[in-house]
Formats: structure tokens, C-alpha cells, sequence
């Protein structure tokens, strides 16, 4: 069967990546003997002309989409615009946001067929074998199904228990060269579950409370061969990296014999950081912690049931400072409780660490205790327009301090973090930056000038495309165009796209009556 799966695009200010559900879903479905493509729209034009014509090239019998709640709106579109184009393919949908609204779904959203609630490996197979055999395909355990007029789910299915059975992820089913290009961040899971009970969160729903761990083997495998694919930052995607400790120092021990040129990020909890695991984790190359503290009052972190303290997080990240990491900390403004006393507590204790802070917004997630329970906690959801879920904009209101004051916070948060980025943006145009902070700089910069790039669609536009018959240099007037279409300055442009051209990822070449940038492995 063909089976086509879309990664819906998300906003900008998120760093693009590969998602590790369709990733594993694409394996399964390819091992299960199905021809698999996907329309990864993240990197690419999302309008509906672009999604039609992919659908057309390939044909595929089912159109699947994954999605968190934010970019639902963007997922569900997508799907309605296939749908309406070819009634006769089924449409499909999973990711966190419709396995726990898809009563909801079902009501307001006809052109969907079907949902994959949960973990969606074996859902995905079974629907795939079921409609390829013109089978019902109700009844399906994690399934949800169009019947008289909205939704009927099939029985629960159970997590897998042993993870090690799934096929390895699918990235050369996505445009590695764009990824490349950008030097993305690649996401490996060492591990699913996590035992805690954040009441913001839905990652124990969605994978369980019992840690089930890949073989730390095959977790340095999978990033070897990442490394052989020309990528070198990764990004342990765990809820918790270290919920098993042994697993943890095992992992690491296998990285470190084989001696890669990695950078490594990792998502740890405070009470599992301590100075031996940190120096293994250096070792294995990881430069990167991120801490969740999300408050700076300690009765709001008792509140959403994170079971830490601040005490023990201060410490913790000063450990992970003098050892050499970057840190970074992330905090959620409006949680329940907040006031404008505990929003100064939590600057002040940001400031205090001495390292990035994250600022983000309460966004009550479908399927969270604290979106399930809002009213038991104090907290007005404000309005369901799943587009602003982003932890970038107010959608919800705690008892002890209003939206608007939320809102003006967030702003003078934002125009404090733009100050500084100009700031910064002055130095490296000074050369004042250096060393791992002009590296980290021009590593953003040139993502987000290719990201922009690639999700505004230059290189499938008439401005990468000139007359082979000119005489001027091609190169010199297409890199022109990029930066004009970028809005960044040509010197900048031509060293990034030579970087690219110099790693393989893009090439010039004629196609028909047109010279134009093509991806390397889109040629």
C-alpha cells in the first residue's frame, strides 16, 4: 500500500526537527511491507498547491499526518485539502493533540477517517494491512474511526514493551540535505516514559511511567551512523535522560569508545545530575544541559507536582556550569498560583543562575491534569485556538494574576530578549564574539537564513531559476536572490551558501531550460 505521512510545519521560533513519530511510524510501516513517502512541509512550501501536487506525484491509497497542539490547525488543513482533492484516500491523524481531543475531532472535522491514538507503530501497521486487504478496519486496538457522524474508539492498546523490536528510525524517508544545510539538531531516543506527574505535561500518557530503555549499544549506534550521515548535533529527546542511572553511564561509555565528533544536548532532571554522571556525559560529548525548573517559587513547583527544589536546582546548575556545559533553563510563567509577586520570585531566580533562561507561557494542553482540572487549580482557559498553544501567547488565566498583565510581562520580556540579541548581533558584526559563542551565533544565524529560505519556498520559486545563456556567473546571481529574499546582507548569503555548496548539500545544475540551487539528494 502507499502510504504518504506530512510533518505539518510549526513557527519559526522553534528549531526545525525531524519528528521522532513519524520517524518510527515510517520504519514500522516500510517493515511491515508498505511503500512509504514523506511530505515533510516543516522545510518545504506548506500551501495548498504544494500538497496537492506531492499528492498527485506519488498516489498514495492513505495520507497520514502527525501533530501536536499547536500546529493541529496547520495538520487538520492539510488533511481537508487532500481530502477534498481525492475523496476516495483515507486520512489519518496522530501525535499527542488528537489522541487525547478526538471526540472533538470527530464532530467538528469530517475529512478526517481516522486517528491513531497513542503510541502508533502497531495501530499504524494494522490500519495500513487492514484497509490494504479492503478489511473494516473498526475495532482496531488505539484506533479511532469515523461512524454515524463522529468517532468511535476501539480498546486501548498497550505500550509496547519492548522498544528494541521497532525498526530503526526512517530519516531517509525526510530531504537530509535540507536538514543538513540548516546543521539541524537530530533527535535520538535513548528511552520511553517517564515516571513523574507534571501536571502541565502529557509525556507519561503518551509513553507510560515505566521507563522502557534501548540497549545503550544501539543508542550509540544510531548516533554513529548520524555522524556518517554528515550530521553532528544531536539531541537526546527523552522526557528524562538518566531515569535509569546504569543505563544512562552505559550510554555514555558507548559514545565514548567511539570517539565521535558530536555536540550533544540532554534533557535531565536536576536530582539525577551529580558530578560522575556529568563527567561521563562530557566525555560522550555532550556540551548542552537543559533544566526544567519552571518557577522560581517553591510552593508553585510543589503546586505542579515536580518534586524538586530550588535549593537543590541552583546547585545543580552551577554544577553543570563550572564543569563546562552550557545551561539552559526553562521556566513557565502562569502556572497555578501565580501572581505578580511569584513572577518577580522566578525572574529574580533566573537571573540568579547566571545562564540563559527560557521564558515560556502555561499553555493547559489537552490530556494535562492541569487542563482536565483547570478549575480545581485556579486557572480561566481563555479560548481553544490551538494555533497560539505555543507557550508563546496568554491563553490561559491563573486566579492571582490577569491575562493582560500576563501578556504585558511577556512582551517586556520579549522586547528585553530582542534588546539583547541586537546587542549581540552588534558584536559579531564587530567581531567581538569568539570561540563557542560566535560558533553557536553563526549557527543560528545560518539556520534560520536557510530555514526561512526553505518554508517561504525560494528554492522552488522563480527567483532560483535563471536563463543558462547569461553570461553572468549563475552562482553570484542566485546566492544574490537568496539574500534578497532573506532579507540578510550578500556577503553573509555567499558564505553561507558556499559552506553548503563546499559539504555537497546544494548544487547548480541545469534542469530543462533553468540553472537553479537543487538539494543534493533531491536531484
Amino acid at each position: 500500500m502507499k502510504i504518504l505521512l506530512i510533518n505539518p510545519p510549526y513557527a519559526a521560533t522553534e528549531p526545525p526537527q525531524m519528528p521522532m513519530g513519524i520517524l518510527y511510524i515510517g520504519a514500522a510501516l516500510e517493515e511491515a511491507g508498505h511503500h512509504v513517502s514523506v511530505l515533510d512541509l516543516l522545510v518545504n512550501r506548506s500551501d495548498r498547491e504544494a500538497v496537492i501536487e506531492a499528492v498527485e506525484d506519488f498516489g498514495p491509497e492513505m495520507v497520514g499526518a502527525t501533530s501536536v497542539t499547536m500546529n493541529w490547525p496547520v495538520a487538520s488543513q492539510t488533511l481537508r485539502w487532500v481530502k477534498e482533492a481525492f475523496p476516495e484516500i483515507k486520512t489519518v491523524a496522530g501525535g499527542p493533540h488528537v489522541t487525547f481531543t478526538w471526540e472533538e475531532i470527530g464532530k467538528e472535522e469530517e475529512w478526517v477517517d481516522y486517528l491513531v491514538l497513542g503510541e502508533g507503530e502497531r495501530t499504524a501497521i494494522e490500519l495500513a494491512d487492514a484497509l490494504y486487504n479492503r478489511n473494516w478496519a473498526g475495532g482496531i486496538a488505539g484506533l479511532a474511526w469515523r461512524e454515524n457522524g463522529g468517532m468511535i474508539s476501539g480498546p486501548v492498546r498497550g505500550f509496547e514493551k519492548n522498544i528494541m523490536s521497532l525498526p530503526k528510525p526512517a530519516r531517509h524517508l525526510f530531504p537530509l540535505s535540507r536538514y543538513r544545510t540548516m546543521e539541524a539538531s537530530m533527535g535520538v531516543t535513548t528511552g520511553r516514559g517517564c515516571p513523574f506527574s507534571c501536571i502541565f505535561c502529557v509525556g507519561s500518557q503518551m509513553v507510560g511511567r515505566t521507563p522502557r530503555l534501548m540497549e545503550p549499544v544501539s543508542v550509540a549506534e544510531e548516533v554513529e551512523n548520524l555522524v556518517k550521515l554528515g550530521f553532528h548535533h544531536i539531541a537526546f529527546s527523552d522526557d528524562h535522560f538518566g531515569m535509569k542511572r546504569s543505563h544512562a553511564f552505559e550510554v555514555c561509555d558507548h559514545l565514548i569508545s567511539k570517539e565521535l565528533d558530536i555536540n550533544l544536548s540532554i534533557f535531565i532532571r536536576a536530582d539525577a545530575a551529580d558530578p560522575k554522571l556529568f563527567e561521563k556525559m562530557r566525555q560522550a560529548g555532550c556540551t548542552r544541559i537543559l533544566y526544567g525548573v519552571e518557577s522560581g517559587n517553591q510552593e508553585i513547583i510543589d503546586r505542579i507536582k515536580k518534586k524538586t527544589n530550588l535549593k537543590m536546582l541552583k546547585e545543580k546548575v552551577k554544577l553543570a556550569l563550572d564543569m563546562g556545559f552550557q545551561v539552559q533553563a526553562s521556566f513557565i510563567l502562569g502556572l497555578p498560583g501565580e501572581t505578580p509577586e511569584t513572577v518577580k520570585q522566578t525572574f529574580d531566580f533566573a537571573h540568579s543562575l547566571g545562564t540563559y533562561a527560557g521564558m515560556h507561557v502555561l499553555a493547559p494542553l489537552p490530556g494535562s491534569e492541569v487542563c482536565e482540572q483547570a478549575d480545581e487549580y485556579g486557572i480561566r482557559i481563555l479560548h481553544k485556538d490551538w494555533r497560539r498553544y505555543d507557550a508563546n501567547h496568554v491563553v490561559a488565566e491563573p486566579v492571582g494574576i490577569s491575562a493582560e498583565e500576563l501578556k504585558r510581562i511577556v512582551e517586556e520580556h520579549d522586547r528585553g530578549f530582542e534588546y539583547m540579541d541586537a546587542i549581540e548581533t552588534e558584536k559579531w558584526k564587530n567581531g567581538q564574539l569568539s570561540g563557542k559563542k560566535l560558533e553557536d551565533f553563526e549557527r543560528r544565524r545560518r539556520m534560520i537564513f536557510f530555514f526561512n529560505l526553505m518554508k517561504n519556498g525560494f528554492f522552488e520559486s522563480s527567483d532560483n531559476s535563471i536563463d543558462p545563456s547569461i553570461n553572468d556567473d549563475p552562482y553570484k546571481i542566485l546566492v544574490k536572490n537568496a539574500a534578497k529574499a532573506a532579507g540578510v546582507d550578500d556577503t553573509e548569503a555567499f558564505k553561507w551558501f558556499d559552506g553548503a555548496m563546499e559539504s555537497d548539500n546544494l548544487t547548480i545544475a541545469n534542469t530543462g531550460k533553468k540553472t537553479k540551487f537543487i538539494f543534493a539528494d533531491e536531484i
